[in-house]
């Protein structure tokens, strides 16, 4: 049985999903006002920690056109 990342990976490397990924970039520079990313920490590279879950924290995106940040979010 596949997981669901796994799944999404499939999708996102296929020629459709890069076109609806690419689409929904679109969309993003028309309509979105803020852009924002999910940024996480990798703690299995933190070897003296004895904590298992990554800590998540959202950071908004600043300077530039609406396009420059998503395009700046996306690399």
């Amino acid at each position: 049985m596949a997981q669901w990342w796994m799944l999404a990976t499939v999708k996102d490397e296929s020629d459709d999903g890069k076109k609806d990924i690419q689409s929904q970039l679109e969309k993003m520079k028309k309509y979105c006002i803020v852009i924002r990313v999910l940024a996480h920490t990798q703690i299995r590279k933190m070897k003296g920690l004895k904590q298992k879950k990554a800590h998540l924290m959202g950071i908004q995106v600043n300077g530039g056109t609406i396009a420059q940040k998503v395009d700046y979010a996306y690399e």
